[in-house]
């Protein structure tokens, strides 16, 4: 018991999950030259950096009165400078006007596949959208996507894009991912919201500078059945590692919510199964937040697995500029203010804005957005990593949110019911330790001292001495054993107890210590920390307690030495045994 004491009270000191080492952060706004060429104000647009071009396209979006738009430009961070597009008259195709779609870049196979590839959205009177298209970047000309197989129902707001490191996944496809999108209308209440997630593969091979000549295919993406309720103004985006992280958003039962999700779908790619995985949090609810990964390397030929979440619209939202850090690895979170070196320029909260991740800059880069006092924006904001001129002051940690009338969710699982108290450091030191140090401790007391003096379902009188006299005459009279004797020769007692009594106190003993564990049932954790290894030892304790708590072998041999004690004889014993706990002790001297 002691060890058992001493391993929880070390578990509940050791954090859920290592301290994430983020990074130097810093915002600046992109100086637009005053009178230069500029998309209008709007939000929920097609944003997406192009790695040959080193240019971000924009495209459509909506106005504040919810007028889709259909305009395209090109973005020069450089050079701080707009390009609008106008489509060749040689192609005269062109996505129609929309807002809330899907997009990623096409990263290059050959000279005539660069450009950016998007689906879905919603346009004029509020239609929904299943189309997709392609922008080539060398001819500047938008094309359709002509794509085999069964494409997603009509939808917008959903979360995807392509993987940063798609090209270096076999088979080396670019595959545009989405799901989590509304399929019915406007309400954002969550209820018309999907949980599906589907694919839309580009395979090497384009006869012309035409997307309409690629080799495209819509799938359904196989997961697995565990995965987030469907939702509407999630905020998400596809990680290094064909990984896809959704945030927030509005579901049937939580309008909005925090909870977080990440999908590894690449499975689907060779035939199998990708996976749904609910990871920790710790910003605050929202809806409409933007997600983006982490655009500076690790080195030359990898990326972070780290995204930065931006923005939004709920309660609690927090000081402007805020941001949330994401380890996909660990599963983890922290809730920063970058560099308080540069405090106060920070841009307004906003919800629906455009972001995307500038490698060749090592920036996340956003764009438009609606502002918490109501307005929308085509201010251009940069979020820099690792800065050469940050100063003294660095990164402001921030506290995680913690709901009203509940517990801190630092780093805890909340589950898409809005469940706040698990997962909190604190909370779960405090539950571990009690379990451990009180509940187990009771639980020990109850089966050891508390058990009934004897199993059966009536209790005897104790023998007077005139009974006594009489079984010791009747004992050498039949033969039989003087503790049978003295047993019919005392009369029943009014008194009874249920046969099970035994049994009663043992379950007690057992629920004390459900009990004790029932609030935080995921105790191991990862092997390879050592809140994890304490946690699977502690685990280990709890289940051969309960196995020996059941099977008793300490009764096993008492039990025995009672029956031949009490085998009839035809002499008294010169000794004779001592009584069990549970019997009552014999009438004869």
């Amino acid at each position: 018991m002691a060890a058992a004491t001493l391993l929880a009270v070390l578990s509940a000191s050791a954090p859920a999950h290592a301290a994430l080492n983020v990074p130097v952060m810093q915002w600046s706004q992109l100086p637009i030259a005053n009178g230069a060429a500029s998309p209008s104000p709007r939000r929920d647009a097609v944003f997406v950096y192009e790695p040959s071009t080193k240019k971000i396209l924009m495209f459509g979006g909506r106005t504040k009165d919810n007028v889709p738009l259909d305009d395209t430009w090109l973005l020069d961070i450089d050079t701080a400078t707009w390009e609008l597009i106008q489509q060749p008259i040689a192609w005269p195709a062109r996505p129609p006007a929309r807002y809330a779609a899907v997009a990623g870049a096409d990263v290059p196979s050959s000279f005539l596949r660069q450009g950016i590839i998007m689906a879905t959205g919603r346009g004029a009177n509020n239609a929904l959208l299943n189309d997709a298209w392609g922008f080539q970047t060398n001819i500047k000309a938008w094309s359709p996507i002509i794509a085999k197989g069964t494409p997603p129902p009509p939808m917008a707001g959903a979360v995807g894009g392509v993987a940063p490191d798609e090209r270096t996944i076999p088979p080396m496809l670019t595959t545009l991912y989405l799901g989590l999108g509304a399929r019915g209308t406007t309400s954002p209440d969550g209820s018309n919201g999907s949980n599906d997630l589907f694919a839309l593969t580009l395979k090497d091979g384009m006869t012309s500078f035409n997307y309409s000549t690629v080799d495209a295919t819509w799938s359904t993406v196989s997961m697995s059945p565990s995965r987030p309720a469907g939702r509407t103004l999630a905020g998400g985006a596809m990680l290094p590692g064909e990984r896809l992280l959704a945030f927030g958003g509005c579901t049937p039962s939580k309008c909005p919510t925090y909870d977080a999700w990440m999908a590894s779908p690449s499975g689907q790619k060779l035939s199998g199964s990708g996976t749904w995985r609910q990871v920790n949090t710790c910003p605050p609810p929202r809806l409409a937040g933007s997600v983006a990964f982490r655009p500076d390397m690790q080195d030359a030929n990898t990326f972070y697995a780290h995204a930065v979440l931006l923005g939004g619209t709920g309660d609690d939202m927090g000081p402007p500029g805020q941001v949330g850090y994401f380890d996909a690895n660990g599963g983890s979170w922290a809730l920063v203010l970058p560099d308080a070196a540069t405090a106060g320029v920070y841009p307004e909260n906003r919800a629906g804005a455009a972001v995307t991740s500038h490698v060749g800059a090592g920036a996340v880069v956003m764009f438009g957005g609606e502002t918490s006092s109501g307005s929308v924006t085509n201010e251009v904001w940069l979020l820099k990593f690792q800065p050469a001129n940050v100063g003294a002051n660095k990164n402001m940690t921030m506290a995680c949110y913690n709901p009203p009338g509940g517990s801190s969710n630092n780093g805890g699982i909340n589950g898409g019911n809005g469940s706040t108290f698990e997962g909190s450091p604190l909370v779960h030191g405090i539950l571990m330790a009690s379990s451990f140090t009180f509940f187990f401790t009771a639980g020990a007391l109850v089966a050891r001292y508390g058990k009934p003096r004897r199993h059966s379902s009536t209790r005897k009188k104790p023998l007077t001495a005139t009974a006594a006299a009489t079984a010791v005459a009747t004992a050498a009279a039949t033969g039989r054993s003087r503790a049978s004797a003295a047993a019919a020769s005392a009369g029943p007692q009014n008194v009874t107890r249920p046969a099970n009594a035994r049994r009663v106190w043992l379950w007690i003993h057992v629920a004390l210590n459900v009990a004790g564990m029932a609030p935080r049932p995921s105790v191991v954790g990862p092997l390879h920390t050592p809140h994890g290894v304490l946690g699977f030892t502690l685990l280990c304790l709890v289940a051969l307690q309960g196995i020996f708590g059941i099977v008793q072998p300490s009764n096993v041999a008492l039990a025995h030495a009672r029956t031949v004690a009490l085998q009839p004889t035809g002499a008294r014993p010169a000794t004779r045994p001592e009584p069990h706990a549970n019997e009552p002790a014999p009438g004869w001297a």
